[in-house]
């Protein structure tokens, strides 16, 4: 069985799914400064140097056991010269759904975290 094929079978359990969105976007962070620290060659602790917290902060960030702030993030991404933009979606099983038409307000955009330079 793949990893996909698991995931979707896992997420039919409303517990399950409440906790796997609940960890996605920490890890969403922590893949982003993942990503930003090899793109930047530098260390944790070269980037926390820049951005002024601790390595260990960091390092929660990347492992997904912390759940930064915005205020945060954008320091960390702003020590680099890039800045935070944010978005919001719905969630992939739902997003097949037709948006209720109980009031006139536009769609709700999609959500996720990005850096843009």
């Amino acid at each position: 069985m793949k990893f996909e094929e698991f995931l979707a079978k896992q997420m039919k359990d409303p517990a399950f799914k409440e906790r796997w969105e609940e960890l996605d976007t920490p890890f969403q962070a922590g893949n982003l400064l993942i990503e930003l620290r090899a793109d930047f060659d530098l260390t944790q602790q070269q980037l926390a140097d820049r951005a002024g917290v601790k390595r260990s902060y960091i390092a929660r960030i990347e492992n997904g056991n912390a759940n930064p702030t915005v205020k945060s993030l954008s320091r960390i991404l702003n020590s680099v010269g890039l800045r935070l933009v944010l978005s919001a979606e719905e969630p992939e099983a739902e997003s097949k759904t037709p948006p209720k038409k109980s009031s006139p307000r536009r769609k709700t955009p999609r959500s996720s975290v990005a850096a843009a330079g």
